[in-house]
């Protein structure tokens, strides 16, 4: 199924400015990885295909849908609450489009709307833009369209929460950073409430055997070189590990985003230690190679 590149772009972006708000990881994050434990036991421990940063990926995809800080509100009089108001529910409209989703016609009629509005300020000097009445409608509007397809919406989930999640995992130093951040919250301690500050991680989770396409997906991923002295692995060793970036025994879990692929002598170092990735991400442009020649 193609997917609406702006969504995809805007469920990104917001994805990643989440993981840097504070506020939203001391909350949200922590209540996320709740659900994802509750809703499958077995999401930390195992290694599955709808693991954490899919949960992660359901949660951006509702946020886009449904912006807590855009339409969670009652209406006010904001001219930059209209604005958000605005600009969103016209690449909702645009988005539901695109799926050939129900939009009761409601962007050209918000356009016919915004030009009886401009010609009455033209005649009167007064506007309702920014009123509460008028951001009042366009909540209304937005949440119209989200309950006439709500079933479809939620079909539509499964495809964008998963490109999210193929995207971080593209990312191995994003992976670390999420891997580190469930290390030190309660899940690092195995149960809840016991994460006192004098405390360090323990392990909680047993080592599981790699299903097959694990091993695929990591090889792929890190194209077949260790993650730490970045060696290729096929051409110089033959022999391949994979290994938990936040160990185990440091409160480490068995999500794919805590995987990285490792040669036999990196690994052997490394042990139930944890160090710093390096990038997993191509240098397609060549520009580090560009700047040693000059």
């Amino acid at each position: 199924m193609r997917l609406f590149t702006p969504a995809i772009l805007r469920i990104s972006a917001n994805g990643i400015s989440n993981l840097l708000d504070e506020s939203w990881m001391e909350g949200h994050f922590y209540f996320i990885a709740e659900e994802a434990a509750k809703s499958n036991k077995s999401v930390f421990h195992k290694t599955i295909r709808e693991g954490f940063l899919y949960y992660l990926g359901t949660e951006v995809y509702n946020e886009y849908l449904r912006p807590h800080n855009v339409i969670g509100y009652g209406a006010e009089r904001s001219d930059e609450l209209y604005l958000y108001l605005y600009s969103g529910l016209v690449e909702l409209i645009d988005f539901l489009s695109y799926h050939e989703l129900e939009t009761k016609n409601l962007g050209i009629r918000l356009d016919r709307y915004i030009e009886e509005l401009l010609e009455e300020y033209d005649r009167t000097g007064n506007t309702k833009i920014g009123t509460i009445e008028y951001n009042g409608n366009l909540k209304k509007a937005w949440m119209y369209l989200l309950e006439k397809n709500s079933s479809s919406l939620a079909d539509l989930k499964y495809e964008y929460a998963s490109r999210f999640a193929e995207r971080v995992f593209h990312d191995r130093e994003m992976c670390e950073y999420i891997s580190r951040q469930l290390q030190f919250s309660r899940y690092g301690w195995g149960t809840y409430g016991t994460n006192h500050t004098d405390e360090k991680p323990a392990q909680w989770i047993k080592r599981e055997k790699w299903p097959k396409w694990v091993e695929r997906a990591i090889q792929a991923r890190d194209r077949g070189n260790c993650a730490i002295c970045e060696k290729s692995i096929i051409l110089e060793s033959g022999q391949q590990n994979i290994d938990h970036i936040v160990s185990l025994a440091q409160g480490g879990t068995n999500d794919l985003m805590n995987l990285q692929l490792t040669c036999p002598e990196c690994n052997s170092e490394k042990s139930s230690s944890t160090k710093s990735v390096e990038s997993s991400v191509p240098k397609y442009l060549g520009i580090d190679t560009i700047r040693k020649r000059s």
